[in-house]
């Protein structure tokens, strides 16, 4: 079969049983239909939190400048430790529902049909939970202007594109979004894994550090070719589901997001300069 044949079949077989991952009893308190109408109606409130989250960040930031840096060492390591089960919670749960979408229908089904995903029960609970945390995650930036750590342009940017991206495709039901909280459940379990060790003061080779940055890269990476592919797969006149305006959107975030984590990496771990810091 066909991936373009498996989304016209898939039409005919949304009441049939098939071998979905089974929700627990609390992952059924998320109402489809109810979530998806409210964030079709509030995803703009995603601009709202950015610009109070910025306001805030920079605020503190300033309000820093002449104070000592806070040491948060007990609370950071909490916080780390939390996201950490949190992100590895949502992967168990979305990673069995994404791949039974792949097998069974292909990978072109997987990034263009917005119907199917949301019959995984597992999959709607936590990712609404992954939309939604979003915001929680605005966190991360407190512990770096408290602690008086050097405020990357990369790491602001990234937590209010992430939330508006978020928000807005998943109101206007672009099936990428479950690309999107896999990869970023996946590569965040492991990502506050290392912050909590290091928190910690566990001494890590620096190849791991190297590894949760090639991982985040290839997250975007990953990201603007399933965005390229849903559009690619549209303007061909093949079925594909979404707003040509939200699959764009994500499209150039995702490309930002490419360029910038490749200077990261480039920076961090290829850049002569860098390499004689870390040797001093």
């Amino acid at each position: 079969m066909t991936e373009v044949s498996a989304i016209q079949m898939a039409q005919t077989i949304y009441n049939v049983s098939t071998p979905v991952p089974q929700p627990f009893e609390f992952e059924k308190i998320v109402d489809k239909d109810n979530r998806i109408r409210w964030m079709q109606n509030n995803w703009h409130h995603s601009i709202y939190w950015s610009i109070f989250y910025v306001i805030v960040i920079f605020s503190v930031q300033r309000f820093m400048r002449n104070r000592p840096a806070l040491d948060l060492k007990t609370p950071l390591i909490i916080w780390n430790l939390g996201l950490a089960l949190f992100s590895l919670g949502g992967t168990v749960r979305m990673l069995p529902g994404f791949l039974h979408i792949i097998q069974e229908f292909g990978f072109t089904f997987s990034v263009c049909d917005n119907q199917y995903g949301r019959r995984i029960q597992p999959s709607v609970f936590w990712g609404w939970l992954f939309v939604t945390s979003k915001v929680l995650e605005f966190g991360d930036t407190l512990f770096i202007v408290l602690r008086k750590r050097k405020l990357l342009f990369l790491h602001w940017y990234h937590h209010i594109m992430t939330l508006m991206m978020c928000w807005y495709t998943t109101g206007h039901l672009v099936a990428v979004t479950h690309w999107f909280g896999v990869m970023n459940y996946f590569v965040h379990s492991l990502m506050y894994s290392y912050y909590a060790l290091s928190a910690l003061n566990i001494k890590m080779p620096r190849i791991i550090a190297m590894f949760i940055t090639s991982l985040q890269l290839s997250q975007m990476v990953i990201g603007s070719f399933v965005c390229y592919w849903a559009i690619h797969t549209k303007w061909q006149g093949k079925p594909c589901e979404f707003p040509d305006n939200a699959v764009i959107v994500a499209l150039t975030v995702y490309i930002t997001y490419v360029l910038l984590f490749a200077r990261l990496f480039y920076n961090s771990y290829i850049s002569k300069s860098n390499k004689k810091l870390k040797s001093k």
